[in-house]
């Protein structure tokens, strides 16, 4: 099949898909499973990363991970014709691109543990190097002539470029995401709780930052929280999911994240949404850094349904540009606007508006590049594609090429409802970035805090669903959750069927080898001793018995699995551990919690660290 044509079927298929939500902006919409054929990929595709594209400075070349296919694309923006396809290993999952001074750029394998090393004048493979378990971000230094890696785990490794000579290691904070070099300093973001890591690149050792959200005023203490403008919620949002750093091209920081709410939400139709009044539930901010003891500053707002896949900031600092893959009939999935520098207080997404300076683009939306001042280049991963738009002050984006990537379908239903954005502009993947959460406490009516829970590693067979243990399958579940709280509307048996399959495909984050074996050892013993009781409910492969029982916290709640622990901060149904060791503290229910009130404290570390390899 040709790639045009290809690429005509799909743009259908995605069409199809969104006919059950274009009805309506703001409810009613009669919901995916009443339209779209059910596809169901051999190989489930991964959850969508983003910011996987590079753009030389001279904008000719361009570079795209294609972490759906395993694979990377050197493209010639003004000769499509001769792209390059290098393959890599399968599940590789190839990620963030930097390019160094010498005409190579490195990309990071975010499953395949490696930095792979690119000439671009040869467009060849010249090294594929080990870094850890699971890379995620990626800068040059130019002053020190090394790569800059940090990993899920919380490593972060520093590589000479090319040649042999020694790797540097600091241990950090676990869920890292972004490192950037700006001004001189090297900076660290994580992903879930979206925090900002100034770190000293020859001790390690870190100032850690926490973002304010967009009712920050410059008035405020760092993190602090400003006067609300007007149409803003009276209770704060916070800042969770930092789904992309880079240099602001001022010497600061630039970070991309969602600002989540901490007002009281309802778990009633259309409670979860935000479009047309309601508290959002989430929506993007760029928040930037210009110094060490400056205070960082929200500047624009992502006027684009999340998830937020990335973003990208012109050379001469004018111009933002958003993509989103969520896909919905009266939002954009591409978004640019001059640079608003701070944004107006009233700037928000808690009313219907018209939105200028925007496209939606059929596809799904996963990373964008500016070509130069007045053009973008945007990556989709589903038609693989590039499209080339030129953004000239003011006027509607006008697409200029179209080129395709790869002509590989990696559609998927479940994965397309995952990424679907709702009647209420929310997706599944807005609370569950890449498959499994936010690190937020959600307070709903009448029932208080409940702290998003992972979806890594499937969850058929360990129903009832949520901490209440309320959802009995996952049928009762997609209704509730999906089709009434979110506004996604109907949704047949078929629709719930892939969506679970393709959750139940979701791994869990590749982990280092521990450190210390040896404290891990004691900590299995323990877990698994009679009298301590960890295995009493926390036994078998998934590490849940799945049922509801009130282990002294506040009530009955379901017991979650252990799998992928260690990503998962703050604990407890609450959130009121902030790490695994806080849960052995005042918030995580005594000795009704399993018996631990007789360990010394280097035998809770030995715990912890045994918790941390599950």
């Amino acid at each position: 099949m040709g790639a045009v044509g290809y690429s005509q079927r799909l743009l259908l298929a995605a069409g199809s898909l969104m006919a059950g939500v274009a009805a309506t902006h703001c409810g009613g919409p009669r919901g995916p499973g009443n339209a779209a054929t059910v596809i169901e990929a051999v190989d489930p595709p991964p959850p969508i990363s983003g910011g996987t594209l590079w753009v030389s400075p001279d904008g000719h070349t361009a570079v795209a991970s294609d972490p759906d296919r395993d694979q990377i694309y050197v493209v010639d923006l003004a000769n499509p014709g001769a792209r390059t396809t290098i393959r890599t290993e399968l599940h590789d999952e190839p990620g963030r691109v930097v390019a160094d001074a010498a005409g190579r750029v490195h990309i990071v394998l975010r499953r395949g543990g490696a930095v792979l090393s690119v000439d671009l004048a040869s467009r060849s493979v010249v090294g594929r190097r080990s870094v850890c378990a699971a890379p995620r971000g990626i800068a040059f230094d130019t002053e020190r002539g090394r790569l800059w890696i940090v990993c899920a785990g919380g490593r972060l490794v520093s590589l000479p470029v090319l040649e042999a000579a020694p790797r540097t290691e600091f241990e950090l904070e676990p869920d890292l995401r972004d490192v950037v070099i700006s001004g001189g300093r090297l900076y660290v973001t994580t992903f879930r709780s979206a925090a900002i890591l100034d770190v000293d690149p020859s001790t390690g050792i870190v100032r850690r930052r926490v973002v304010p959200t967009f009712l920050a005023t410059a008035a405020t203490s760092d993190g602090g929280v400003g006067t609300p403008g007007a149409g803003l919620p009276a209770t704060p949002p916070v800042a969770h999911v930092a789904w992309r750093a880079l240099a602001d091209g001022r010497g600061g920081l630039a970070v991309l994240h969602q600002a989540q709410a901490t007002a009281a939400s309802r778990a009633t139709r259309g409670g979860y949404g935000g479009f047309c009044g309601s508290a959002a539930m989430s929506l993007g901010v760029v928040t930037r850094i210009v110094g060490p003891d400056a205070p960082a500053m929200p500047t624009q707002h992502a006027l684009v349904p999340p998830p937020y896949a990335d973003f990208a900031l012109s050379a001469d600092g004018r111009t933002i540009a958003f993509v989103s893959p969520s896909t919905h009939a009266l939002m954009p999935s591409f978004y640019v606007a001059p640079l608003a520098d701070p944004p107006p207080a009233s700037a928000s997404l808690l009313q219907c508006r018209t939105i200028p300076f925007s496209r939606p683009l059929l596809g799904q939306n996963v990373a964008v590049a500016f070509v130069s001042a007045n053009r973008v280049v945007v990556q989709s991963r589903e038609p693989a594609e590039l499209t080339v738009m030129d953004v000239v002050g003011g006027v509607l984006p006008t697409v200029v090429a179209r080129i395709a990537l790869s002509a590989v379908s990696r559609s998927d239903t479940g994965h397309s409802l995952f990424n679907l954005a709702t009647g209420g502009g929310i997706a599944c993947a807005s609370c569950h970035p890449e498959g499994g959460d936010d690190g937020h406490a959600w307070t709903l009516e009448g029932r208080g805090a409940r702290r998003t829970q992972s979806l890594r590693g499937g969850i058929t067979g360990s129903e009832p669903f949520h901490w209440d243990g309320d959802m009995r399958d996952a049928s009762h579940l997609l209704h509730e959750v999906f089709g009434s709280r979110m506004a996604g509307g109907e949704i047949d048996e078929e629709h719930v069927r892939a969506f679970a399959r393709w959750i139940d495909a979701i791994p869990t984050v590749p982990q280092d080898a521990p450190r210390d074996a040896s404290q891990v050892a004691r900590g299995r013993v323990l877990f698994n001793d009679t009298t301590v009781n960890c295995v009493g409910c926390h036994g078998g492969p998934t590490f849940t018995n799945n049922i509801t029982i009130d282990v002294g916290t506040g009530g009955s709640f379901q017991v979650p699995s252990l799998t992928g622990v260690a990503f998962r901060a703050p604990f407890m149904h609450s959130g009121c551990a902030e790490t695994l060791r806080d849960r052995f503290g005042t918030c995580g229910g005594g000795d009704r919690h399993g018996m631990t009130s007789h360990l010394a404290g280097d035998q809770v570390d030995d715990l912890v660290a045994y918790l941390r390899t599950l």
